[in-house]
């Protein structure tokens, strides 16, 4: 997609561009509504802040390159239009972050948590957790023994409740999800259910089902 694909005015890249923010919505609503931190959407994201940026610099220099009256109202619409895309970034963004601090131990204490992270995200994690770690040996740890003073034991950490049940549409009909301790329904495209996280992760990930 080039860079001016959010706001091109050709009925192709209109299709892309609600394509593109339809993806970006989806991915945020899943995030938001997941109880667990969910993989980072590097390739999406990085596709919408290109477009983002590109769109912002062609705005500039259409501002500054006229007078009408028109115009310059469709860069005020185009303008709004941009500002959705942000909203949502920075919405995903920022919920991906309150997942990191609430369950830093818990992602780091296993490789493929540690991969959710986008490599920002790692990196704060890692120092979020050690500047808690400070602070608790400055606070009252070090009081402590040293067999105590671990804050990543198991016992310890803070994980993510994936037995809550959320709601789901299903996006392409799936067999034999298990509902409560023994029954297990078949879902079938465009129905809404309500369910175990953890017994529909997998679903999500692959895109067959979408929280709402």
């Amino acid at each position: 997609m080039s860079r001016n694909a959010l706001l091109d005015d050709n009925e192709e890249e209109d299709a892309q561009e609600f394509s593109l923010h339809e993806k970006l919505k989806r991915v945020w609503r899943n995030e938001r509504c997941a109880p667990t931190l969910l993989h980072y959407e590097a390739e999406l994201i990085e596709e919408v802040q290109r477009a983002v940026e590109g769109q912002e610099e062609e705005m500039l220099a259409a501002r500054q390159t006229t007078s009408d009256g028109t115009r310059l109202f469709m860069i005020a619409l185009l303008e709004l239009e941009i500002d959705r895309f942000r909203f949502l970034l920075r919405s995903y963004l920022r919920c991906r972050l309150q997942k990191v601090q609430k369950f830093n131990q818990f992602l780091l204490s296993n490789a493929d948590r540690v991969g959710l992270m986008s490599a920002e995200e790692m990196k704060f994690c890692k120092e979020y957790t050690d500047m808690m770690q400070g602070h608790y040996n400055a606070s009252f740890l070090d009081k402590v023994p040293l067999s105590l003073r671990d804050l990543g034991k198991p016992e310890l950490t803070v994980e993510p409740p994936v037995n809550n049940h959320v709601f789901v549409r299903v996006l392409e009909g799936v067999d034999n999800v298990q509902m409560g301790d023994v029954d297990e329904v078949d879902l079938k495209e465009g129905e809404i259910a309500i369910v175990k996280y953890s017994n529909v992760d997998e679903f999500i990930r692959q895109e067959k089902l979408e929280l709402v």
